[in-house]
């Protein structure tokens, strides 16, 4: 019996030992992936309300954007309507659209939902030429089996394409040679895509912060850092390169639904000085996207229910689009080439593909929802989509600039630029 009870302890200590030496971990490590997934505060971060972008040709004539049935292309009249890439199955998904600067081919992202990973493509504007860029499935271009990869952007030159595979940055020549990893990205997904600067010297990107690296890999900067609780996402260079604008926004605190959305612009030489340009409260409104107009005058803001515009230097918001609560819009907006005319994608309601003039007026219905997607033959717009124009909530315009002081001062937005610049003047 002794012998016994002496094994019976010695098993009960091993399984003890194991429970707390493995199952506790993991069980740890368990509550932790699932806290960092709900850090969102309840946001839903899937790739469609980021990735159906509408974009124009460089001439102004045609509109490249994507569905889950497809990849369209249509005339800015609204004929012609012509789904170059699809599949009537939803077991495929298609993403992001993205038309090179020399107007010779288009990017985008095809899903098998049976395979449940992402590929790259290239193509000739009607369709022609397809080209696979890169798997994200053990891909033996990357060495690990991926699959998460998303948010491509054409170089200014259209000679290569950045994207996100997992956690990091890379770009790839057009033809699908000279792959390159760049930077590492924090924790963070489907909040933008990585953005060239104008002169192709440099890429800028958000994760959990904002980033910016050099196009061989060097210089890695953290330009912005996120708060807890907050969001930041959709970097865009203005067209002369001198500012980044990207948006901020939160969950207001024991508010159902409501959001604090913030538009910031760095500029000056290290773009180190940071300037609200919009902002306010909204229900269900989290900012999907940011455009600048073809003169970098102003700011397109697209959000879940809304579009509105502002001068580069806050002094005019103007509300373009304002949805009635019954239509959930997930709305994405975009200039046309000469600052005319805007197009918007929704995939909330009946209207798919959507233009107006750049002071919200003359909307136009181009395309409906539907697999296939079915021509709208450029109707006027239904008044019943639009809900009273809410009054922005009091805004204080503020600029701010980070000098290199030894106490690296905090940043009256909540947010650090240039975080390096301080503490190297702090060494």
């Amino acid at each position: 019996m002794k012998a016994k009870s002496g094994k019976w302890i010695i098993w009960s200590i091993l399984t003890v030992l194991v429970t707390v030496g493995f199952l506790v971990p993991l069980g740890c490590w368990y509550l932790a992936i699932s806290a960092m997934n709900q850090l969102g505060h309840g946001m839903d971060e899937r790739p469609p309300k980021v990735f159906y972008a509408p974009e124009w040709t460089p001439d102004g004539s045609q509109i490249v954007f994507g569905h889950d049935s497809g990849i369209y292309t249509v005339n800015r009249d609204g004929s012609a309507l012509n789904r170059i890439h699809g599949s009537d199955s939803e077991d495929y998904h298609f993403r992001a659209p993205r038309i090179s600067p020399d107007g010779s081919r288009i990017a985008y992202s095809r899903y098998l939902e049976n395979r449940r990973h992402w590929i790259t493509m290239t193509s000739a504007l009607d369709g022609s030429g397809e080209r696979t860029l890169t798997k994200s499935v053990s891909d033996s271009q990357f060495g690990t089996r991926s699959r998460s990869q998303f948010g491509h952007a054409w170089s200014p030159d259209s000679s290569r394409v950045a994207f996100f595979n997992n956690s990091y940055l890379y770009t790839i020549g057009a033809d699908g040679s000279d792959l390159r990893r760049l930077a590492e990205r924090d924790f963070s997904v489907f909040h933008s895509h990585p953005v060239w600067s104008p002169d192709g010297s440099r890429i800028a990107f958000a994760g959990w912060d904002l980033h910016m690296v050099e196009t061989d890999g060097s210089g890695a900067t953290k330009l912005v850092k996120e708060e807890e609780g907050t969001r930041i996402g959709f970097p865009t260079w203005s067209p002369d390169g001198s500012r980044i604008a990207f948006a901020k926004w939160s969950r207001v605190p024991d508010e159902n639904d409501l959001y604090s959305w913030q538009i910031i612009t760095l500029s000056g030489p290290d773009l180190d000085t940071a300037h609200q340009v919009a902002g306010g409260l909204r229900h269900h409104s989290v900012v999907y996207g940011l455009d600048w107009s073809p003169d970098g005058a102003n700011l397109l803001i697209s959000g879940y229910n809304f579009v509105s515009a502002v001068s580069a230097d806050g002094s005019d918001l103007r509300h373009l689009v304002n949805l009635h609560p019954g239509y959930h819009g997930h709305l994405k907006a975009s200039w046309s080439p000469d600052g005319s005319r805007i197009a918007m994608y929704s995939r909330g309601f009946e209207g798919a593909l959507f233009t107006m003039s750049s002071d919200g007026s003359d909307k136009r219905v181009l395309a409906l929802n539907g697999n296939p997607l079915r021509p709208a033959q450029n109707q006027a717009w239904d008044s019943a989509y639009d809900a009273p124009t809410p009054t922005p909530a009091p805004m204080q315009k503020r600029s701010s600039q980070i000098t290199h002081e030894t106490d690296c001062p905090p940043h009256p937005f909540g947010v650090m630029a240039l975080e390096a610049l301080c503490q190297t003047a702090r060494r």
